[in-house]
C-alpha cells in the first residue's frame, strides 16, 4: 500500500526482499547514499545509482532493457564516447513520467541540444511491431541496409568496389562491434546484443565519407 510501519524496536521496512537487481560484476553499480528504485506501470523498475550518475531500467527478470549515465566529469560535460567512470557526474533522483502525466498539461516542453559535447547525430527513427525496414541512407555510400527484427540479422549490400567499414555503437558512445564491409551482400548477426537502442555507422574510408542510422533492437 506504499507505507512501512515502524513498531517498537523493530527494523525499519518489509520483512522480506520483494525484487533484487544485481548488475554483473555487481561492484559496479553501487551507491553509499540515497538512490533508489521506481516501480514501473510496465512492470519494470527504475533504478538511480546516485554517486554514480548511472540510471537503469531493468525487467522484473534483470535484463537491463535501457541506461544513461550522466555525461559530466569535474563539473563539466564530457565528449561523446568519452571514457566512463563513476567518478562522473552524480543523479540526485530520478522517476519516470508517463506522457499523460498531469503535471505536464499545459506545458510546452521543448527538446534541447545534448549535454555531450561533439554528440553523435540524435536522429531517430523509431519502428514499432515491424519485421523489417530497409534504407538506403546515403547518395555518397553506395550500400543498401536491411534490418529483420524478429532473427536479429542486419544485411548490407555494398554496391561499390570497395571495402566500408561498420561499427555499432551503444547510446553511451561505447563501440559494439566492428567490421569490414566488403564488395557484395553482408549479413550480420546482432543476436549477441540485448534489448534497447543502438548506433549503426557506416565509414568509407577512401572516399572520407560517413552516414550513421539509429537501430532498435527489440527482443
Amino acid at each position: 500500500e506504499g507505507e512501512y510501519l515502524l513498531e517498537g524496536l523493530n527494523s525499519y521496512g518489509p520483512e522480506d526482499v520483494s525484487w533484487l537487481f544485481t548488475n554483473d560484476p555487481p561492484e559496479n553499480l553501487y551507491t553509499g547514499h540515497q538512490g533508489g528504485t521506481q516501480a514501473l506501470p510496465n512492470g519494470n523498475f527504475l533504478i538511480n545509482s546516485t554517486e554514480q550518475g548511472w540510471v537503469i531500467e531493468a525487467t522484473p527478470q534483470g535484463e537491463i532493457v535501457w541506461d544513461y549515465r550522466i555525461p559530466i566529469s569535474f563539473n563539466a560535460p564530457m565528449n561523446q564516447g568519452d571514457f566512463w567512470s563513476a567518478l562522473n557526474g552524480t543523479a540526485f533522483r530520478c522517476e519516470r513520467y508517463l506522457p499523460d502525466f498531469v503535471g505536464f498539461d499545459d506545458v510546452d516542453i521543448q527538446v534541447g541540444e545534448p549535454i555531450e559535447l561533439n554528440p553523435l547525430p540524435s536522429d531517430c527513427i523509431i519502428y514499432e511491431s515491424v519485421p523489417t525496414f530497409s534504407i538506403n541512407p546515403s547518395e555518397e555510400l553506395n550500400f543498401d541496409m536491411l534490418y529483420q527484427y524478429d532473427i536479429k540479422l542486419l544485411t548490407i549490400i555494398n554496391t561499390s568496389l570497395q571495402n566500408i567499414d561498420l561499427n555499432v555503437f551503444d547510446l553511451s558512445g561505447r563501440k559494439i562491434s566492428s567490421q569490414i564491409i566488403s564488395s557484395g551482400r553482408n549479413e550480420i548477426s546482432l543476436q549477441h546484443l540485448v534489448q534497447g537502442m543502438y548506433l549503426v555507422h557506416v565509414t568509407d574510408i577512401m572516399n572520407r565519407t560517413s552516414v550513421s542510422q539509429k537501430l532498435i533492437i527489440q527482443n
